[in-house]
C-alpha cells in the first residue's frame, strides 16, 4: 500500500498551479515525482519535515524549471536522497543546469527567476532509467516509465498499477482551477513542439488504461481515459486551428492567442482567465510551440 500525497510547489504569492508528487511507503521512505521550482524548495522542506518521512528518491518528469530547478538544492540538503531519475537527454543539464538555464532564460526573460536557477546535481546521484523500464521503490512499490516525448525530447510519465494513476508532468496538458473556480484543461506544447511525438504519447500512456491522472499543473482527476481520449482530439483542434492561421499568411502569436479564444471553448477559459499564470502558460507553453510547429511545417507529419 502506498500513500500518494500532492505538495503544492507553486512559487508565492500563488497557489494551486504547480505540484510534485510523495508516494510515500508504509515504513515512512518516499519517493518524490518532480522536485517542483527552486524558488518553492524551503517551503516545500518544511511540509515534507511536517510529514515525518525520509525522502530517498526524486524522479524527474522533465527537466523544464518549474518541474526540475529544485532537484540540485533537495539533494545538497537531505542526505537521505539516494538518486535523481531523469531522462537521458536531460541527464547532463542536471549534472550541468548553465546551458538549461541559460536556454530558460532566452526563452522565458524574467520569469525564469520565478522558477530560480538550479544547482547541479552530482553525477553519482544522477540514475537514467530506461524506457519500459519497472522501477522498485520502497515499500514494493512499483513504477512503470514511459518516454513521452512532445512536450519536450526529455519526457518521461509514470504508472503507478496499484492505484491505477499515471503521472504525466506535462505530456497530456493541464488541469487547472480558476480563482473562481472555473476548470480550464489545455495543450501545453512549447517550442520546438512536436505534434505527432505528443500524439503517440499519449497513446503510450492509454495502453494502461489508467483510472486516475495525476498532473503537474494541478492534481489528480479520475476518468483518465476519457480525458486521454478527449485530449488527442483536443491538440489536434489547436494545431489545425494554428496551421490555418498560419497558412493565411498570419505570424503574430498574440494575434493566434485571441483566435483561438474566439474559436475554442478552453482557450477562451486560458485566456480569460483571472489568474495570471494560466494566461502564460497558454501564451509560452502553449500559442508559442504551436506557431513554431505551424511554421516549420511539423504538422505535416500529421496528415491534417
Amino acid at each position: 500500500m502506498v500513500e500518494i500525497k500532492l505538495v503544492d510547489t507553486t512559487p508565492e504569492p500563488f497557489t494551486g498551479k504547480m505540484g510534485s508528487y510523495i508516494l510515500i511507503a508504509p515504513d515512512g521512505d518516499a519517493a518524490m515525482i518532480d522536485s517542483g521550482p527552486k524558488t518553492s524548495w524551503e517551503r516545500v522542506r518544511e511540509e515534507l519535515q511536517s510529514m515525518g518521512v525520509r525522502l530517498r528518491y526524486v524522479i524527474l518528469t522533465h527537466i523544464h524549471l518549474d518541474h526540475a530547478s529544485a532537484a540540485g538544492s533537495i539533494v545538497r540538503s537531505l542526505d537521505t536522497v539516494e538518486a535523481v531519475y531523469v531522462h537521458p537527454r536531460g541527464a547532463r543539464h542536471m549534472a550541468d543546469p548553465e546551458r538549461l538555464w541559460q536556454a530558460s532564460k532566452q526563452f522565458l526573460g524574467d520569469y525564469a527567476d520565478f522558477f530560480g536557477k538550479p544547482e547541479p546535481v552530482p553525477e553519482g546521484k544522477i540514475v537514467v532509467p530506461e524506457d519500459g523500464e519497472v522501477l522498485e521503490l520502497p515499500g514494493g512499490v512499483k513504477l512503470h516509465v514511459i518516454y513521452t516525448p512532445g512536450h519536450a525530447s526529455h519526457h518521461m510519465s509514470f504508472y503507478l498499477p496499484q492505484e491505477g494513476v499515471m503521472f504525466t508532468g506535462d505530456s497530456a496538458g493541464v488541469s487547472l482551477k480558476d480563482d473562481d473556480g472555473t476548470l480550464v484543461e489545455f495543450p501545453t506544447t512549447p517550442p520546438p513542439f512536436k505534434p505527432v511525438e505528443y500524439i503517440n504519447s499519449l497513446d503510450a500512456m492509454a495502453r494502461f488504461k489508467p483510472e486516475k491522472l495525476a498532473f503537474a499543473h494541478y492534481g489528480m482527476r479520475s476518468g483518465g481515459m476519457e480525458y486521454l481520449r478527449w485530449h488527442r482530439e483536443d491538440i489536434l483542434r489547436w494545431v489545425r486551428e494554428a496551421v490555418e492561421y498560419v497558412s493565411r499568411g498570419g505570424g503574430d502569436a498574440e494575434e493566434l492567442m485571441r483566435l483561438l479564444a474566439d474559436k475554442l471553448e478552453n482557450a477562451g477559459k486560458a485566456y480569460r482567465a483571472r489568474n495570471p499564470i494560466i494566461s502564460e502558460f497558454m501564451y509560452r507553453g502553449t500559442v508559442l510551440g504551436l506557431m513554431d510547429t505551424a511554421v516549420r511545417g511539423e504538422w505535416k507529419r500529421l496528415h491534417l
